[in-house]
Formats: C-alpha cells, structure tokens, sequence
C-alpha cells in the first residue's frame, strides 16, 4: 500500500521532498503528543497541512487506521515504503515504553543530522564532479566538431604542420571514427554494474563481496568506511538513547541502507550479544570498524554510557571526513585549473601554430 505516493518521489529529488515530509510530520506529531491532544483529529489536521498530495492522502489513511482501532506503529507499517523500518521500530518501542514523544525527539534529531551530512557530502562532490564532466564534454566536442573544420583548412595549407598540431587532428580522427564504440563501451559499463548491483542485493554473499572491495578502494574506501561508520554510530547511539536493547538494536541496524558489510557485522553481533557477548569483546575480534572506532566504543561502553558514545563516536568522524573532504576539495581545486588551462592552451597552440607559420611564410 503505497500506490499514493507519486513516482518522482523514488528519485533523488523526490526522496529529499519525502524526507522533508516526513520531518515536518514528525515534528508535529512529537507537538501532539506532547501537548496530549486527540491523535485522529490532530492527524487529520497534520494532513491539511502537508502540501504534497500523496503524503497528504497516506496521513489520512493512517488517521482512519488508528480511528478504527489500530496502534499507530500498525497503523505505519502499512506504508513501510514511506516509513523505514528504523522508524517504525522507533515508534513500536515508545508506543510500548510511554515515551514516544522523547523516541520521536531521538529520531527527528538523527535523521536530520543525517540529513545534514547527507547534503554537505553531497556539495563537496559537486565541485571535483563538475569540472570534470566539463572538460570531458568540451574536448569532445573540440575534437568531434571543431578540429575537424580546422583540419580541412589544413588540408588546402602547403604547410608543415607542427607535432602538436598533428597530434590533435589524429586524436579528433581517431574520436571521430570510435566514437561510437566509446559510447557503447560506457552503456557497457554501467549496464554492468547496474546488474552487478542487482545481483548484490538478490544474492546477499555477492553483495557482501562487492561492498568489500569497494571498501578496499584507495581514497574512496575510506570516504566509503567513514561514511558508513557515521551511520552505524549515529543510528546505533539513537535507538540505545532511546531504550532499545543492544540486540534489538544492532538486529534493526543491519537493515538499515549501508555497506553490506556493515550491515553482515551488525546482524552477526545482534546474534552474539543475545548469547552474552559484551559490544567491546565483539569489536575487538577482525571486523570493518576501524581502531579508533573500537576504543572510544569500548570505553564508553566501561562507563555505562555506550549510546551517549557512539554519538560522539559519529560525531568525530564525522568531522574528520569533513575535513578530509574539504581537503581533498582544496588540492583538486588548482589541479582542476590548471587542467583547463593547460587543455584551452594546448588546442590553441595546435591550431593557431599552422595559421602563425603560413602568415610568416607568406610574408
């Protein structure tokens, strides 16, 4: 059941319009609680004020679900495509504690911590992301269209053509006569890993396999194993603030969207807590945590304060991939100029050379 909600919302922008609906409706739900006002009416107002259609009509559902007798967690599960299954299991656990508006206040602080993060990481992307698709586009297009016409002026030159010169018209030629195979490799390529993806979440070993190597990657691993570990800390330090047992905890974490092999950890601790492991004994044998990780967790855990730790554990590295984010964003920014400079004056020493050499030679 979540035939309302329209399409774009599965796409990038849509998902940050979905987010945002949902904060808002969290937000005013903690307000009703709080302020011990009538659920069923105080929803059916929450849904006059929400402006998009199929979010609207989904909070009205779920006003008539609880109208008809349902808890609100059931009520919920209905649109599980909405809702996440870290959500719903918040809401089960104050609905079953008394304390929902303080559950929903753990909540509502994580995902927009999460929500912040999500869009920094995403701007300092953009840039190195940019400039690079730019100079690919602009050099193709110089040697698909532009040189072309300057090697037919050539042709009709009795010059001799400087090596840069030379090397340029063969590159446009060489593009010109690939280009098809070019474009029929990339859609190769990204057919490929669209099916490798597809294949990773039909079979979970592949999956775990893929997710492993990428963590393996120079750089990129450890933007990915960061980036994960922020996540795991951040959503496992809301549900223990939030009177969720460690298992319990560490069983709803592996479902949460992440590096699958975070999400293999999570669900093999959930398992050996249960049997009377401790977290700290269980970090300390070979896992994807990395050292830092494993200690401030461990002392957290002496003093009886693990979930108040794992925030400041997220916290930490989340400010420490900022910075090397922010880092790697400084160096490429030069690198990233010099490139189109050295391209723009490249191209323009190749193709004005010809025009300087027959202007000389006529004089």
């Amino acid at each position: 059941m979540w035939h309302f909600y329209p399409a774009y919302s599965f796409l990038p922008v849509g998902r940050r319009r979905r987010r945002q609906d949902i904060f808002f409706f969290t937000e005013q739900l903690i307000s009703v609680i709080e302020e011990n006002l009538p659920l069923v009416p105080s929803l059916k107002m929450i849904a006059h004020d929400i402006g998009q259609t199929g979010f609207r009509r989904i909070i009205q559902r779920i006003a008539k679900d609880i109208e008809l007798g349902n808890s609100l967690y059931e009520s919920l599960s209905r649109w599980r495509r909405v809702f996440s299954k870290l959500y719903l299991k918040m809401v089960d656990i104050g609905e079953r504690n008394g304390n929902l508006a303080e559950v929903l206040r753990h909540l509502l602080n994580h995902f927009q911590r999460m929500d912040k993060f999500r869009e920094k990481g995403r701007e300092l992307w953009y840039y190195p992301g940019i400039p690079i698709l730019y100079i690919a586009g602009v050099v193709s297009v110089f040697l698909k269209f532009v040189i072309p016409t300057f090697r037919e002026m050539f042709a009709e030159m009795e010059v001799e053509l400087p090596t840069t010169t030379v090397s340029i018209m063969r590159s446009s030629q060489w593009l010109a006569e690939n280009g098809h195979l070019i474009f029929c490799g990339l859609i190769v390529i990204v057919l490929g890993l669209g099916i490798i993806h597809l294949l990773g979440t039909k079979i979970r070993r592949l999956g775990i396999l893929f997710d492993s190597l990428l963590l393996k990657l120079p750089i990129l691993g450890t933007v990915i194993r960061e980036t994960n570990v922020i996540r795991f800390s951040e959503t496992l330090g809301t549900l223990l603030e939030s009177g969720v047992p460690l298992d319990e905890a560490l069983e709803t974490i592996s479902d949460v969207p992440m590096n699958r092999v975070f999400q293999a950890a999570a669900k093999r601790m959930a398992g050996e807590v249960r049997e009377g492991e401790s977290l700290s004994s269980l970090l300390n044998r070979r896992n994807p945590f990395p050292a830092t990780f494993n200690w401030m967790t461990t002392v957290g855990e002496g003093r009886g304060n693990l979930g108040e730790s794992l925030l400041q554990v997220g916290n930490f590295y989340e400010l420490r991939l900022n910075s090397a984010l922010n880092r790697i964003v400084a160096i490429a920014t030069p690198v990233l100029v010099l490139m189109e400079g050295a391209f723009v004056g490249y191209i323009a020493i190749g193709m004005f050379s010809p025009l300087m050499l027959m202007a000389v030679h006529l004089m």
